[in-house]
């Protein structure tokens, strides 16, 4: 099975993210999941259990060539980090496709549309608990 993305970058490898990049990982999904993070111990502790290839706290190194990004993170951290995405040039991928984990939508997809991604930016909900 050939993977559907080359790079998957999963910012925020909490509970959440690192559950989504595990899932990107386990199905093949992407040849390479690299994880973002504020602070370094959720990443290292993401790539030991073998969720992630790698993980940067530079967003634009997470972002470099990545066709597929997921924010994983809460929602005033997801807004956060579209505001940074925006001001990247590029960020991403050309044809990247965003999505976010976040509990709530508005807000979220209001900072999309400010970020440029238009289309491209397709808003979910995680699904977590027993």
């Amino acid at each position: 099975m050939n993977a559907r993305f080359e790079k998957a970058a999963v910012l925020g490898t909490g509970l959440i993210g690192g559950s989504i990049a595990g899932g990107l990982r386990a199905k093949k999904l992407a040849r390479s999941v690299v994880g973002f993070g504020r602070g370094i111990d959720n990443l290292e502790r993401a790539r030991k259990l073998g969720l992630i290839d790698r993980g940067t706290t530079e967003l634009r190194e997470a972002l470099d060539g990545a066709d597929l990004v997921v924010l994983a993170a809460p929602a005033d951290a997801c807004v956060a980090l579209l505001a940074e995405l925006a001001k990247l040039d590029p960020p991403m991928s050309a044809n990247a496709v965003v999505t976010d984990a976040a509990s709530v939508k508005r807000v979220v997809v209001a900072a999309a549309a400010t970020a440029g991604l238009g289309r491209r930016f397709v808003g979910a909900h995680p699904m977590a608990g027993s």
